[in-house]
């Protein structure tokens, strides 16, 4: 294998660096240079000369980086008059634009404010000739169409509307001509409807009168069948009720029985309930008796026992009991008896 014996890759010079195209060729020159020098991984001189070589073109690569930062630091020396120049014209052309924009502004606020109001009353003037347009684009019933022309018929269009005042009598006009077309179609959509309506209603007449005759000869011809199947009825009813009558009086007779013998067996059942509740009450006193007679037994021993050791501390008796009590009345604090 060929080996790179030179400390640096390449050797670059300033003017090769001042362009993209030639960084390029110089960085595919350094790729040719390392690529064909394949070494074997698996050896340690192999290895050892692909760490060689990794190491010189890092060396290529901070030689040429340096250079380019002494060329850039060398251009930013030669150009820092320029640049300073450059700043404060901008800073001047700044402010120019800034006090002259403010300046012309100030000028022109007369005509500002004139423009702006005119364009209000301009506006204002649309606004009501559209009022006046849409109110002929209305729709309605006939008394409401009628209404809204009297309105427009008795609006003034005087010389408050200004240059618009032919615009608004026009406006005007037009739209109470609408409205009257509207009108007069309006009142033969509603005469056709009360004449429709007229003959809907005399048909339903009719209708009803067919419906009232027929339902009235199904109701003959039903209240003659009715009677026929009511008398069926009532004989069958008539049957039914002997052989119930005769069915509730031997289940009334079953039932008392049954009763009988219910009350007979609660009776006896209620007795033994209480007999047994008694029992438990009794026991359970016994046993709450006996609890409470076993805790007094325990609690004078522990006292006895406690009076005992005082005494033998060289107390008396009394005043062994006084102290006793006195911790059990938490007269002594910080100091209890466990029981």
């Amino acid at each position: 294998m060929n080996e790179i014996n030179d400390e640096l890759l390449i050797i670059p010079i300033g003017q090769e660096l001042q362009t993209v195209s030639k960084i390029d060729l110089i960085i595919a020159d350094i790729r040719n240079k390392v690529k064909p020098l394949v070494a074997d991984v698996n050896t340690a001189k192999g290895r050892k000369e692909i760490i060689s070589n990794a190491f010189r073109v890092t060396k290529t690569k901070t030689a040429i980086t340096t250079l380019i930062d002494n060329l850039i630091a060398q251009k930013e020396v030669e150009i820092k008059p320029v640049l300073n120049i450059i700043a404060e014209l901008k800073e001047n052309k700044k402010k120019a634009n800034a006090e002259l924009s403010q300046f012309a502004q100030e000028i022109r606020t007369t005509v500002t404010e004139w423009e702006e109001n005119n364009t209000k009353r301009i506006n204002f003037h649309k606004s009501k000739i559209d009022e006046i347009i849409n109110a002929g684009k209305g729709n309605g019933n006939c008394a409401y169409l009628k209404d809204t022309i009297e309105l427009l018929e008795k609006l003034p269009i005087d010389s408050s509307y200004q240059e618009f005042e032919l615009e608004a009598r026009k406006a005007k006009e037009e739209a109470i001509e609408r409205l009257r077309d509207a009108l007069a179609m309006q009142l033969i959509k509603e005469k056709e409807a009360e004449e429709l309506a007229l003959l809907r209603k005399e048909a339903a007449e009719r209708e009803q009168k067919e419906r009232e005759e027929k339902i009235r000869i199904e109701a003959e011809e039903q209240a003659n069948l009715a009677t026929k199947l009511l008398f069926d009825r009532l004989e069958r009813e008539k049957q039914e009720f002997i052989i119930k009558a005769q069915e509730a009086e031997r289940a009334k007779i079953a039932t008392e029985e049954r009763a009988k013998i219910q009350t007979e067996l609660a009776a006896q059942q209620a007795r033994q309930e209480e007999i047994a509740k008694q029992e438990r009450i009794a026991l359970q006193e016994k046993l709450e008796q006996e609890a409470r007679e076993n805790n007094k037994r325990h609690v004078a021993s522990i006292r006895t026992g406690i009076k005992t050791k005082l005494i033998s501390f060289g107390l008396d008796e009394d005043l062994a009991k006084r102290i006793i009590l006195a911790i059990d009345n938490n007269q002594i604090p910080n100091l209890i008896i466990k029981y």
